[in-house]
């Protein structure tokens, strides 16, 4: 995926969803990430 096109989905994405979902979700996201690069 090319990086013009994930911050069209991150743009469009926090646009849709509110603030308060959108700011748990990207902890939630890097929480899941750290899990994947701690193994």
């Amino acid at each position: 995926m090319s990086p013009g096109r994930t911050a069209f989905l991150v743009a469009t994405q926090n646009v849709l969803i509110p603030p308060s979902t959108f700011s748990s979700l990207t902890s939630t996201t890097f929480d899941v990430l750290d899990l994947i690069f701690g193994l």
